[in-house]
């Protein structure tokens, strides 16, 4: 039997059998000791569900093209060493998750992967399924490792990973009474697909890579790491992306989880009364463009790039069940500065469902780009393939929403359609006011095609402008919307059924309160589009077309 594996199954042995308050008679290896005579113990500690839990991280959401890169185990020393050497060539550092025992056996090795400049993580004593054992072994599993690592290496390792990603809420509240700050998952792990070669599983990350991931290797079982690390890194950075440690991830998720948006639980309460359907707007030589649908990290950043480069406006309608596997593109789209509407959840032709369904598909996908953008996208629905009748109006008017039809399509989505072909349909076919349909879906030419779209038109004299600006929900290029601070005390009477209270002066900015009709607002700046008001303790803007300014409550 393998050396090492005998002295790890020894020490274990004795760990989970000794308590672990008291005194240990652990050997002395290598002149490092396994336990201080303070060892925590947890036998008293008593596992409720009510017990505070960690929580796993396996991707975060980020418009950074960065993704964690983490090992279990360290495999072959030679092994180990190639890989180190492979990771400082290409300046990359990683998470390594390792058990107590090997900071035992061979602290000699860890303090190598410490001084590289990578992080240590805990993977339990034995890297077994914690949902079968009872609590105190739970712990003992997780909290001792945990010693060991500290005790001999002088890291604390507050990152947890645990076998298969097996977890209940048990195993949370355990890895809690440990002192571990989180678990971490993983978004893909290149080696279990069983691909044959280095190549086809770099290929593979590079396919499903996206902003905030986390990728797994194991080195107890592969000894090539060192050249997929290598082909995984040379493909990535063709797109800007790098790899870091787990740890950097974990501001990232936590500055989010402080500024988390949550929505009203009724946000869906409050229906369009009057305009609830639009596919242009004659106000001039403006057009809008929208895309369609859900698309890979590359397709849809290279839309953007385009659009940024060109210095066009653009609304994205999404596809939320994309959002879902991939909500760090969601909130990238947003964050570069790019409006975003809805598509429904599961993309379905709205006309075969009943209005209860169409509102359903509304609403889980409001809540999924909500949750991914940290802000609500606007309430306007382009309905999957076109299909609209009077009951998707109605079912998207009582979630508040408008439909946003299009006015001008060329059937991008198709592949036999050249670039071409695409541009030339779309700018024949364009008018004054027209709302211009394309997709974000992988394979097709629309991506080649969008740059000669925009040239065309602006050669046409048109103007590209946002969904909101073209409907009249926000106010057109030029537009001076000048704020008037009045010298006496004035209140406003809200005219309609109710007046959402925003952060900012746009329907963009999130909602932060709602007035009822003839509630009384003071009134701090009056504009002609937006003003300045506080109701009750909050103070945000509001449509001046919703209130009656006055200055004498009692007329």
């Amino acid at each position: 039997m393998n050396k090492r594996i005998l002295f790890s199954i020894l020490l274990t042995c004795a760990l989970l059998a000794s308590g672990c308050g008291e005194k240990t008679d652990f050997p002395i290896q290598d002149g490092i000791s396994v336990f201080d005579a303070q060892t925590q113990s947890y036998d008293n500690i008593v596992l409720t569900p009510d017990s505070q839990k960690v929580t796993v991280i396996d991707r975060v959401v980020t418009d950074q093209k960065a993704m964690a890169l983490t090992f279990v185990g360290i495999g072959d020393p030679n092994d180990l060493d190639r890989l180190l050497k492979t990771l400082s060539e290409r300046n990359i550092k990683a998470t390594f998750f390792v058990n107590g025992n090997i900071a035992v056996e061979t602290p000699e090795i860890l303090e190598k992967i410490i001084q590289a400049g990578h992080e240590i993580g805990n993977s339990t004593l034995n890297f077994n399924d914690l949902t079968s054992m009872d609590d105190q072994q739970k712990m003992s599993e997780i909290g001792k490792s945990r010693e060991l690592i500290l005790n001999n290496t002088g890291v604390n390792p507050v990152l947890l990973k645990i076998q298969a990603n097996h977890y209940d809420d048990s195993v949370l509240a355990a890895a809690a009474a440990c002192g571990e700050d989180y678990i971490i998952g993983l978004s893909m792990n290149p080696l279990a697909a069983e691909l044959e070669t280095v190549a086809e599983a770099a290929d593979l990350v590079f396919e499903r890579k996206h902003r905030g991931g986390i990728i797994q290797i194991d080195l107890d079982n592969y000894d090539g790491a060192d050249e997929l690390v290598a082909a995984i890194s040379e493909r990535l950075e063709t797109k800007d992306y790098r790899l870091v440690p787990a740890g950097d991830l974990v501001p990232i998720y936590e500055e989010r989880q402080e500024n988390l948006y949550v929505l009203d639980e009724d946000w869906f309460n409050n229906p369009v009364e009057e305009r609830n359907y639009i596919k242009n707007r004659k106000i001039g030589r403006y057009v809008a463009l929208t895309f369609d649908d859900w698309g890979s990290d590359d397709t849809i950043d290279a839309t953007m790039d385009i659009l940024t480069e060109y210095g066009v406006p653009a609304m994205f309608f999404l596809r939320a069940n994309g959002v879902e596997l991939d909500p760090s593109l969601a909130y990238t789209i947003h964050a570069r500065g790019f409006d975003v509407g809805n598509h429904t959840f599961n993309h379905v032709d709205l006309t075969t469902l009943s209005e209860e369904e169409i509102e359903n598909e509304i609403i889980l996908a409001h809540e999924m780009i909500t949750q991914a953008m940290n802000a609500e996208p606007y309430k306007y629905l382009r309905p999957p393939f076109g299909a609209n009748n009077a009951a998707v109006v109605s079912a998207a008017a009582k979630c508040g929403y408008i439909v946003v039809d299009y006015e001008v399509s060329a059937h991008d989505y198709l592949v036999e359609n050249s670039a071409e072909k695409i541009a030339k349909t779309i700018v024949s076919n364009t008018k004054f006011g027209s709302i211009i349909l394309l997709h974000i879906l992988n394979d097709t030419n629309t991506r080649e095609a969008l740059p000669l779209i925009i040239e065309q038109l602006r050669e046409k004299k048109y103007e590209f402008i946002t969904v909101a600006q073209l409907i009249g929900d926000d106010p057109l290029p030029g537009t001076i919307v000048e704020d008037v601070t009045l010298d006496n005390d004035a209140y406003g009477v809200v005219t309609v059924s109710s007046l959402s209270i925003r952060s900012g002066r746009s329907t963009d900015y999130s909602r932060i309160g709602v007035i009822p009709k003839d509630g009384i607002i003071e009134v701090i700046e009056y504009g002609t589009e937006w003003s300045k008001i506080k109701y009750e303790d909050i103070i945000g803007y509001v449509s001046s077309n919703c209130f009656v300014l006055t200055t004498d409550l009692d007329e």
